[in-house]
């Protein structure tokens, strides 16, 4: 008997669009080998319309430029001080966009592109 099995690339869950997001969870990666060379990065677990998870990492630094300060500044409304709780983004509501990438071997992941704060209105400007 001849057991044959075909490889399949992965497939996008979500289409690309923008919907609404809750920050499930945060989590620290220490020594990530990156382009870049080995960072610690923070990984943000969007909940993508109350279904799908996608993660999002983000480079460890509060530094007012970086994208995790730009995150919390967005989400929160507010500068994050020198010292915050990643913690505190948990259960938060956001507009993300989703976008597909395809990796070297021909499968498709959604990455979030951009992150909004929902206004108390409803809307996210994205």
């Amino acid at each position: 008997m001849t057991l044959v099995r075909k490889r399949e690339n992965r497939k996008p869950q979500k289409a690309e669009g923008t919907y609404t997001a809750t920050i499930i969870d945060v989590a620290e990666r220490k020594a990530v080998a990156t382009a870049y060379g080995v960072k610690d990065m923070i990984v943000i677990t969007f909940k993508v319309d109350g279904e799908t998870p996608i993660k999002r990492p983000y480079n460890d630094s509060l530094h007012p430029k970086s994208s995790l300060y730009a995150l919390i500044k967005e989400v929160t409304g507010h500068e994050p001080p020198e010292e915050y709780d990643l913690e505190e983004l948990v259960g938060k509501t956001c507009t993300v966009a989703v976008v597909h990438r395809e990796d070297a071997a021909g499968n498709v992941w959604e990455n979030i592109d951009r992150v909004k704060r929902v206004t108390r209105s409803g809307a996210s400007g994205l």
